[in-house]
């Protein structure tokens, strides 16, 4: 639900920032307003800079994001294996898995992404959007896993 005001007769409504980042995304641009709402509830705006560790490779899962604005290297070993942006989530694999993150996920730009934890995140994965999004991410990954080499976005 919207925060309002009241202004006199008037109710100003104000609008979510979630729901500007929301529809940035391609696969939920179509959304109504109502639609987006709803989904953005499920998530918190957070913001990374370039080199900071999103998520440590062998650690316990907590959060969930989805990129909004950037790019960030998953690495391996560490050794780079793929590079993400806009529309695709990150620790999402590891979280359906219930098992610790397999990849280390640095910002590689600067970057806006929404973050949830895993009860929000299987909430959010009923929305067609969100699933079509992370059922790409997991295309991607099972590329990579395929050994069909560094994964690299081609339009950011």
């Amino acid at each position: 639900m919207m925060p309002s005001e009241r202004k006199g007769s008037l109710v100003l409504r104000r609008r979510d920032p979630r729901i500007g980042l929301l529809r940035e995304l391609p696969t939920l641009s179509s959304y109504t307003l109502r639609e987006l709402t709803d989904v953005a509830s499920l998530f918190t705006e957070v913001s990374a800079s370039p080199g900071d560790i999103l998520a440590v490779e062998g650690s316990p899962v907590g959060e969930v994001f989805l990129v909004v604005r950037g790019l960030a290297t998953l690495s391996r070993g560490g050794q780079p294996i793929a590079r993400v942006g806009p529309g695709e989530f990150l620790c999402e694999p590891a979280m359906f898995a219930a098992e610790s993150r397999s990849v280390t996920v640095t910002a590689e730009t600067p970057m806006k992404l929404l973050e949830t934890d895993a009860a929000r995140f299987f909430k959010a994965a009923d929305d067609p959007g969100i699933a079509r999004a992370v059922a790409r991410a997991y295309a991607r990954r099972l590329r990579l896993a395929a050994g069909t080499g560094v994964v690299s976005r081609a339009r950011v």
